[in-house]
């Protein structure tokens, strides 16, 4: 596990930092090797819940970075042309938007969503 990353004073290292398949295949070894799961957390610098849950799977799993979603998906061309015509005011584009979709959304996102 890579320590050389320079943190804040009173940073927790453990919640900074993402365990790779290195680290994973440390843990394993170690675990094979009859290490405790307390004993490789404080060893890796990670928290033994983290251990554990890599000794239940069956090696490192990427982390899943979900994508939420908009109220505006699907609406990006409409919401440009809009735009467009109402002369890049997105406070009159909201309430067409409201008007002709149903879609109601506050302004600071069809700014988001209009912004180049």
């Amino acid at each position: 596990m890579t320590i050389d990353k320079q943190l804040p004073a009173g940073t927790d290292r453990r919640r900074e930092q993402r365990q790779t398949p290195e680290d994973v295949a440390a843990m394993r070894r170690l675990h094979e090797l009859g290490w405790t799961t307390k004993h490789i957390a404080r060893e890796l610098g990670c928290s033994r819940n983290t251990v554990k849950k890599y000794m239940r799977q069956d090696g490192w799993v990427p982390y899943a970075h979900g994508h939420r979603g908009s109220p505006l998906d699907g609406l990006e061309g409409w919401l440009k042309k809009a735009f467009r015509q109402h002369r890049g005011n997105a406070a009159v584009v909201r309430d067409e938007l409201k008007r002709v979709h149903d879609d109601e959304v506050s302004l600071r996102t069809v700014q988001r969503a209009v912004r180049d």
